[in-house]
């Protein structure tokens, strides 16, 4: 499955893709939530490239094993974490704390800033998608976002 989605999104053949999918499978385990932050982190650093000339995807599956991206995805969201404004990454680190979510007035009270403010500065964090707008609540993508927020 990950080969197939690769290949899509890559627009390549899954036999070229294969060896990327391993890679991919091996630091992520194959979770869903996790292979999709492992894909931004690589986009982020340049270990996946559009060659514009050749009209297609480029990578090197050894320069990814050995750059440094880590094998343990908390660490690996809590480093994406750090990329956040300060003022973000302290309302989602109030967040955590209140559990894995809040209301809107909840954060507004913990954090001090109206209702209307809060949702400005966990702006960047949705964009991340490290917490999603539920009605009038704010909740974390995923578990272990809210574990990462600790380390």
């Amino acid at each position: 499955d990950l080969e197939l989605l690769l290949a899509d999104a890559l627009q390549s053949e899954t036999e070229l893709v294969a060896p990327l999918a391993k890679l991919v499978h091996e630091k992520t385990e194959g979770n869903p939530f996790f292979v999709l932050q492992f894909l931004a982190t690589m986009d982020d650093e340049r270990l996946v490239a559009f060659d514009a000339v050749q009209g297609t995807w480029t990578w090197e599956p050894e320069r990814i094993r050995t750059k440094g991206i880590t094998a343990n995805v908390a660490e690996l969201v809590s480093s994406k974490l750090l990329r956040l404004p300060e003022v973000t990454l302290e309302t989602v680190k109030l967040l955590a704390c209140l559990g894995n979510g809040a209301s809107l007035s909840t954060l507004g009270i913990v954090t001090g800033k109206s209702k209307q403010q809060v949702p400005a500065i966990l702006w960047e964090a949705v964009q991340a998608r490290f917490v999603l707008r539920v009605d009038d609540a704010f909740v974390f993508a995923h578990d272990r976002i809210q574990e990462a927020v600790y380390l």
